[in-house]
C-alpha cells in the first residue's frame, strides 16, 4: 500500500497510527465523519497495492486526564461512625480508585464507606477516563477520628430485702407470721415481741425454713409484733402490731 502524505488532523483512512498524529503513542479517537470519497488517479500495481480512492477523517489525540473532586467528606468522626466520602470527575464516563492513608489503590464508584481507628486519616481519590488517562493529582480529604469512651457496666443491683407481716388468725387467737423472702432463699429468724406498758419484750423466737415462709404461733392475750433480723448490718424489719384475744 502506498502511504499518502498526511498531517495531524487529516489522514488517509488506510493509514493507522501515523507517527505524525500519535505523539507519545497516545490512543487515537475518531470524532468526525468521513468526507465524501474523492476520485484519485490509479497508483501502484493493479491487483496488488493499487489505490483507487481515499477518504479523509478528522481524528483527535486524547491525552487530557479528568479532574477529580471530593464533593462530600466529614472533617470529624468517631471510631463508632461509618464514614462516607463522595466524589466526582470532570469527564462523565470516568472510573475511580480510592485509598486511605498509604494503603493500596482500590476501585470505588461515586462514594466509599469505611470505619476507622482514632487518629488523622487521609483519603485519596483519582479518576481515569475511557482512554486510560489518569488524574496525576488525586483529590484528597482528611478526617480526624476520635475514640468514644466505653460505657462502664451498670452497678450491681442491691439485694432485695425480705419483708415480714403479722396477722391474727383463728378468731384472733393465734399469730400468723409471713416472711417475704428477699434475694436469699435461706432461713430467716423472727423474734416475737409483746408490748408491756411502753416497752416491747421478747416472748418467743421462730424460724422460717427455705421456701416455707409462714409460721403460726399460739400466744396469750396481748399486743404483739414480729421482728425480722437480717444477715446484713441494716436495721431490723418490723411488722405492724397485732392484737391477740384469747
Amino acid at each position: 500500500m502506498h502511504a499518502l502524505p498526511a498531517r495531524c488532523g487529516h489522514v488517509s483512512r488506510f493509514i493507522q497510527g501515523h507517527p505524525g498524529c500519535s505523539p507519545g503513542g497516545a490512543l487515537l479517537h475518531v470524532v468526525g465523519t468521513p468526507a465524501p470519497t474523492q476520485a484519485q488517479p490509479p497508483t501502484g500495481t493493479p491487483g496488488k497495492d493499487q489505490l483507487l480512492a481515499y477518504a479523509r477523517l478528522t481524528i483527535y489525540v486524547d491525552t487530557a486526564a479528568p479532574q477529580t473532586t471530593i464533593t462530600a467528606a466529614p472533617r470529624y468522626a468517631t471510631d463508632r461512625d461509618v464514614i462516607r466520602v463522595e466524589f466526582s470527575a470532570s469527564e462523565p464516563s470516568s472510573t475511580f480508585q480510592c485509598r486511605w492513608d498509604e494503603g493500596a489503590w482500590a476501585a470505588c464508584v461515586g462514594s466509599t464507606t469505611v470505619s476507622l481507628i482514632p487518629g488523622n486519616h487521609m483519603i485519596s481519590v483519582r479518576a481515569s477516563d475511557a482512554y486510560g488517562n489518569t488524574d496525576p493529582t488525586p483529590a484528597t480529604a482528611v478526617v480526624t477520628v476520635t475514640a468514644v469512651a466505653s460505657q462502664p457496666p451498670p452497678p450491681p443491683s442491691a439485694p432485695a430485702e425480705p419483708t415480714v407481716e403479722a396477722h391474727a388468725v383463728k378468731r384472733k387467737s393465734k399469730l400468723r407470721i409471713h416472711v417475704g423472702p428477699g434475694s436469699s432463699d435461706g432461713d430467716y429468724r423472727v423474734v416475737i415481741q409483746r408490748k408491756v406498758g411502753a416497752k416491747w419484750r421478747k416472748v418467743d423466737r421462730v424460724r422460717t425454713r427455705g421456701d416455707r415462709d409462714v409460721v403460726v404461733v399460739d400466744l396469750r392475750r396481748g399486743t404483739y409484733r414480729a421482728v425480722l433480723t437480717t444477715s446484713s448490718q441494716g436495721p431490723a424489719i418490723r411488722s405492724s402490731t397485732v392484737r391477740i384475744k384469747r
